[in-house]
């Protein structure tokens, strides 16, 4: 999947979560240095839909979460 934001003023970088369902289970999977507006996040499972959110932070703490995305990724049956 390749997760794409817009970029802030005033970040020192972006935290990248992942939840299953898209409301509960929010997990970690990255963090990236100011004015990166995207990430590869590879090895995921066949025919799954994944939901992307993501948080800017400095020294003052971090953002609200942003709006929720999701993507399928390819159903691998041959």
């Amino acid at each position: 999947m390749h997760v794409v934001w817009d970029d802030v003023a005033g970040e020192d970088g972006y935290r990248v979560e992942r939840s299953p369902d898209g409301s509960s289970g929010w997990a970690l999977i990255a963090t990236v240095s100011a004015d990166v507006t995207s990430l590869d996040n590879t090895n995921l499972a066949c025919g799954t839909t994944y939901y992307y959110r993501v948080r800017a932070f400095n020294a003052w703490g971090s953002s609200p979460p942003s709006n929720v995305d999701s993507d399928t990724t390819f159903d691998c049956a041959p």
